[in-house]
């Protein structure tokens, strides 16, 4: 049970602290913004990177469906 608990506190608190970044771009001085979507996150605050520049923690936005809107976005996480 120890083993399996460790595995799930880091990823959890690494979504946590995530969350929490991202909803400080939602907020407004009268609560939060409706409209969270994937696009409206994306022309918040993003910089284009190369994909080898990523970190634990970083956004990648998509566009599945190729209309030029940003309709998912992925938290990364890669361990060795």
């Amino acid at each position: 049970m120890g083993i399996l608990l460790k595995e799930l506190i880091g990823p959890f608190l690494l979504l946590n602290y995530t969350i929490r970044q991202v909803l400080i771009f939602f907020k407004t001085e009268y609560g939060y913004r409706l409209d969270v979507s994937s696009e409206v996150l994306f022309k918040l605050n993003t910089k284009e990177i190369f994909f080898f520049r990523t970190k634990n923690g970083d956004l990648i936005f998509y566009d599945i469906d190729e209309d030029y809107i940003i309709d998912h976005v992925m938290l990364y996480d890669y361990t060795n």
